[in-house]
């Protein structure tokens, strides 16, 4: 392949993609039936609560967790910091379940999470008062915005931190080791000055 051919396939694939094309590192294509699998439904804002469940439920003598899940929106984290408001006298840890979003937002709540030396996970917090499987039917999301304690338990398979997420992750002091799916990928951020502190 020459140079000029090269740019053109970056371009139009994406590098990362060409490069792996040039070099065996792309997978195999999925089945048609994971393909036409439609994506996983989040919540369209993020959304935290306070969720317990059993002993040694989110690690070795934690039963209590904050739970963090749906889209990274634009008041994202402003609606943390008021959420950390709320709960001061509490350093629980933090479990993430998210697709992405706002870059600018998780990168401001990165800092808050540096700043508040929070543990942060990647974990799928499921309510047990949900009836649906896909807990973000309007009742679950109710109960999950009530603002109280809610019964739940933390599954690993399928949770995720992508996108935008994972700059929310390497803000915190401390992160855990229950991640099962963390991706990030190139972004375009012409309006944002990383240096930037974000009112919140």
């Amino acid at each position: 392949m020459t140079l000029h051919r090269f740019v053109l396939a970056a371009r139009g694939l994406g590098l990362g993609l060409v490069v792996g094309l040039l070099f065996g590192l792309v997978p195999n294509p999925v089945s048609a039936a994971e393909a036409a699998k439609p994506p996983e439904p989040f919540s369209p804002t993020l959304i935290f609560y306070v969720a317990k469940g059993g002993p040694d439920a989110c690690g070795q003598g934690c039963d209590t967790w904050i739970a963090a899940e749906g889209r990274i929106d634009s008041e994202a984290a402003a609606r943390l910091r008021k959420f950390f408001r709320q709960h001061k006298d509490q350093k629980l840890p933090i479990y993430f379940h998210s697709p992405g979003g706002n870059v600018e937002q998780a990168l401001a709540m990165g800092r808050m999470l540096r700043n508040d030396k929070a543990v942060v996970r990647v974990g799928r917090t499921l309510v047990k008062g949900c009836v649906s499987g896909l807990q973000i039917d309007d009742a679950c999301l109710k109960l999950k915005q009530a603002g109280g304690q809610i019964d739940a338990e933390i599954a690993t398979r399928g949770a995720m931190c992508n996108s935008a997420c994972p700059f929310v992750l390497f803000g915190a002091i401390t992160r855990g080791d229950r991640a099962r799916r963390v991706a990030c990928h190139s972004l375009s951020t012409p309006d944002i000055d990383v240096s930037a502190r974000p009112t919140v």
